[in-house]
């Protein structure tokens, strides 16, 4: 059933679920709007490796994320930069690392597989699958919305993915709006967003209530709104 299905989204069953929550969820990201940081590290047109480098997509504290092509099979790429002033920092640089090992060992059809890890004298990166189709920010951005079959395909996709992963001791960030992707067919996938884990896994109960309240912003017509409520 659907709410089995959501119960098992964060990778374990769930108990009753408290109310939905008031304020404003929406999965926010932890990245920093691009409006607020300085220019990118890495310019468009610049060859790193084997890449040459499009446009960056978003940042993080610790690194930064481009759309790159990677030279000779003309393969679309996110590359995934660890910031050069924080390389010289062991901690940082070790998980970073760790966290292309945790990536490269995740293979499931609904998860954007790791390419290669590069460490060169200059720089840090790892490349990864650009899923296709668009994620579900770019999805809100144009005005598409979804029927309540395909939500339950796109909660379906994730919850097998989340479970995949987590029943093999990986913790995860929370996914946002631009990790998951819905391609023409409908067919749901994320971007690798599992970590080592920790000591303070992830409540997952409320980071369902989270996934479901991004999905409602895309639910077509009150049944499919209907739906996501009931999976509260």
């Amino acid at each position: 059933s659907e709410s089995h299905l959501v119960s098992e989204v964060m990778g374990a069953a769930a108990p009753p679920p408290p109310p939905p929550p008031t304020g404003p969820l929406s999965g926010k990201t932890t990245s920093i709007p691009l409006s607020a940081v300085a220019s990118p590290i890495l310019k468009t047109g610049q060859v790193l490796g084997s890449y040459i480098i499009k446009e960056r997509l978003y940042e993080e504290t610790d690194s930064e994320t481009y759309r790159a092509v990677q030279q000779g099979i003309a393969r679309a790429v996110g590359l995934v930069l660890l910031k050069p002033h924080r390389r010289n920092d062991p901690a940082v640089l070790s998980s970073f690392q760790e966290r292309q090992r945790i990536k490269a060992g995740i293979t499931h059809p609904h998860v954007a597989p790791l390419y290669e890890g590069v460490q060169t004298e200059d720089h840090v990166f790892y490349t990864r699958e650009l899923p296709h189709g668009r994620n579900l920010a770019q999805i809100t951005e144009d005005g598409d919305r979804f029927e309540e079959r395909i939500l339950v395909d796109i909660i379906g996709s994730v919850a097998d993915a989340m479970s995949y992963a987590t029943q093999r001791g990986h913790h995860y960030r929370m996914p946002t709006m631009r990790d998951i992707f819905v391609d023409m067919e409908h067919n749901a996938s994320i971007v690798n967003v599992f970590r080592a884990a920790t000591s303070t896994p992830r409540d997952f109960v409320k980071d369902t209530q989270r996934f479901l309240v991004m999905l409602r912003n895309l639910a077509e017509g009150p049944r499919a709104r209907h739906l996501l409520d009931d999976l509260f």
